[in-house]
This record gives C-alpha cells, structure tokens and sequence, in this order.
C-alpha cells in the first residue's frame, strides 16, 4: 500500500467519526443535559410540595372533625386550633391553606392571593392560577361542606422590573 492510500483511508474513518460525534451530539447535547437536570429538580421539589399539601389537608381532616361533630364550627376556633401549628407548617415554604364554607372563606395562612383569584374558576378544581403577580398551583379537596385548598407557589412575576 502507498502512503497516499493510508492517508486517504485515516481521513475517511476520522471523517466518519466526526460525523458520528455530531449526531451523538445532536441529540445528547451538554446544554439537555443540564436543562433536564434543572427540569427534573424543579419536578421533584414540585411533587414534594404537593405531598407535603396533601399531608396538611390530612391534618387539617382531623383537627375539623370535633368541631364539625359539634355543629360548632365558626372561624375563631379554624384559627384557635390550626393557625399556629399550619403557619409554621408552611412557612417559607411557598405554601397557603384556606379553608372555603358555603362560599364564605373562614381559615387563611397567608394574604398573597385575594378572596376573588381564590373562589374563581371553581369549576376547575386544580390547575395553575395566575394571581396578579405569581403563577400558583391549586389544589383542593372536598371536606363534607368545607373545601380545603392549598396553593403552591410555583413563580413570582412581577409586572415592573428594575
């Protein structure tokens, strides 16, 4: 074989292996990766909250139960027995509860949503929620009369930047 040949010859296979790296790339490329990286730790903090939502309205359950036993259920005694425990339950953690009776709220752990963002588009149980500068996930479940809802912060937008 003459030099001419092998030279020929490393050039193809070294051709053909840069065209293979790019297609491997195309698909597989750093940037996916560290965007399915941040996707997936955004998904998992996400589910996280839901859980721990769920959770909260488990407890919630069961700290209703006397009162709605009784027939004495008015918003002092929500607040008396949840406020403290929910509060610091929920704190910081981009996380409000409500509580909804016959269209009247009657038990709230933060004011960043009004009554009216809270009580519209009933007929969607949970869905994404846009409140005047934060995009929220809705949560709710259905409690004899009551509605429990919950609200996770999912971004804050803000109409004006600096």
């Amino acid at each position: 074989m003459n030099k001419g040949m092998i030279r020929n010859t490393g050039l193809l296979a070294a051709s053909i292996v840069c065209f293979l790296i790019s297609l491997l790339l195309e698909h597989f490329s750093f940037y996916n990766l560290a965007e399915n990286r941040i996707v997936r730790g955004f998904q998992e903090t996400l589910q996280d909250k839901e859980h721990h939502t769920y959770a909260l309205f488990d407890e919630m359950e069961q700290l209703m139960a006397p009162l709605d036993k009784e027939g004495r259920a008015d918003p002092d005694q929500y607040f008396t027995l949840m406020y403290s425990q929910l509060k610091e339950e929920t704190k910081g953690m981009g996380l409000d509860l409500f509580i909804v009776k016959n269209d009247t709220l009657r038990f709230w752990t933060g004011n960043a949503v009004s009554v009216e963002t809270l009580l519209a588009n009933e007929s969607e149980r949970d869905g994404l929620v846009f409140a005047g500068n934060s995009w929220l996930l809705k949560r709710e479940r259905k409690v004899g009369d009551c509605r429990l809802i919950g609200l996770i912060l999912i971004k804050h937008e803000y109409q004006y930047e600096n």
